[in-house]
């Protein structure tokens, strides 16, 4: 939503981003035991916004700077045993890949709109082509009614014609 000029997005309210908002801001609110000082990302200044967006506590951060090996293993490590010791670099391209993947909900819903946009096209070729026939069935009863209506002048001018001939010999 574009506060400026109050107008929505295209994708605004569409449920299938609203998910993937609502799974982002799960996986960057949860907690990881990948590293044993940092659970979670607002541990090292970094905290999701209402609005969606991420904001950096400085302070926080550089504090945690001074610890680079466990911020390493907050982002970065990966277990083969249990999620639960993921960082948060490795979940978040667990959820990615699950998003954009054959059978993921971004790319079912860009299917779905896909076969949404060729059903409209689709019915758009037909109405167009229903509107030439229409078009063309009037053109030809208008070209017949023009016809129609220059004959019956003819003999109407034929008629005034011969009536005032009649009114002049008589």
């Amino acid at each position: 939503y574009d506060a400026t000029t109050k107008k929505a997005g295209v994708l605004q309210g569409d449920s299938s981003i609203v998910g993937v908002q609502n799974q982002l801001r799960s996986l960057l609110g949860s907690s990881s035991g990948a590293s044993a000082t940092y659970a979670r990302l607002s541990d090292i200044g970094l905290e999701m916004q209402q609005d969606g967006s991420l904001s950096v506590n400085s302070t926080r951060l550089d504090k945690a700077l001074a610890n680079l090996p466990e911020i390493a293993k907050l982002f970065s490590n990966s277990s083969l045993t249990d999620a639960s010791l993921d960082g948060f670099g490795k979940r978040l391209r667990t959820l990615t890949s699950g998003m954009i993947g054959i059978d993921g909900g971004i790319s079912s819903r860009s299917q779905a709109l896909s076969d949404k946009l060729k059903r409209n096209q689709d019915d758009q070729e037909r109405m167009q082509t229903r509107l030439d026939q229409t078009q063309k069935r009037l053109e030809k009863q208008y070209s017949a009614l023009d016809k129609q209506m220059a004959s019956l002048n003819s003999l109407s001018s034929y008629v005034t014609q011969q009536v005032a001939a009649w009114n002049k010999s008589g």
